[in-house]
């Protein structure tokens, strides 16, 4: 699923315009963690105008697919704003992961920021109760 996931994103990719970036990374802390959680994501996502599409692992070591709409707003160099859409790859959209519960498409609303340095972007994700790091990579720039 990985491979296929990560061919599509680059075929998407290979047709870029200046408007498409690639997310990658994506590496966290997990605030009032009350157990130990998966901290290395593997974030691979194409991000196309406002609408971002991608593969990441999460906190549960789950794979986890996630489409969403990007709202936001500049100022200077930094870019703050919210992800929202869906996910699908956790058992349990508000809590627990439960092993025997099927996975489920999820809501997704993740607040971001991102400062522009050029081509390589850090950008800062907070999703549930995990502040997470990760690279914007500006196709259109290379």
């Amino acid at each position: 699923m990985k491979a296929m996931v990560t061919a599509l994103i680059f075929l998407f990719a290979s047709t870029a315009r200046a408007e498409t970036s690639v997310l990658a990374g994506a590496w966290s802390k997990h605030l009032y963690a009350d157990q130990q959680y998966n901290e290395t994501h593997n974030l691979v996502a194409v991000q196309h105008n406002k609408v971002f599409a991608g593969y990441f692992v999460n906190s549960y070591e789950e794979d986890t697919l996630a489409i969403a709409y990007k709202w936001s707003f500049d100022y200077k160099l930094l870019e703050v704003g919210v992800y929202g859409g869906a996910m699908y790859g956790y058992r349990d959209c508000f809590g627990l992961q439960a092993s025997q519960r099927s996975r489920k498409v999820c809501p997704m609303v993740v607040p971001f920021a991102t400062l522009d340095l050029g081509p390589v972007d850090p950008q800062v994700y907070l999703l549930g109760s995990a502040l997470a790091v990760g690279f914007k990579i500006d196709i259109g720039e290379f």
